[in-house]
């Protein structure tokens, strides 16, 4: 059923010897399905300035409320979480620019 892995992403906290706060990240891997946007979902959201590139399809139990995504070599931010049933969970994805803003916003 799953074709591909992904990783969720968990926000870290650390400083450095200046004292700044330096924020990573620790991923692990699951197991997913590419999934298309909707043509509603896409019309929605860039109604609100967002612009949804792709959702994954994951076992449930797997996710553990991640807000980042690194998927075939790219960064992604969680938008919005479907659960359409109890087992499966369906993550919508927005890329993330290598300066860490969401793609299409200024």
């Amino acid at each position: 059923m799953y074709d591909t892995t992904a990783e969720l992403g968990t926000p870290e906290e650390t400083q450095n010897a200046s004292g700044t706060v330096i924020k990573t990240y620790t991923y692990r891997l699951v197991y997913v399905d590419e999934m298309s946007i909707r043509q509603t979902e896409h019309y929605q959201s860039a109604a609100v300035g967002l612009r949804p590139d792709i959702a994954l399809k994951m076992r449930r139990l797997d996710y553990q409320g991640e807000r980042r995504v690194r998927y075939e070599s790219k960064e992604y931010e969680v938008l919005r979480t479907y659960a359409p049933n109890r087992d499966f969970i369906e993550l919508v994805l927005q890329g993330i620019t290598n300066k860490g803003q969401l793609n299409g916003n200024t």
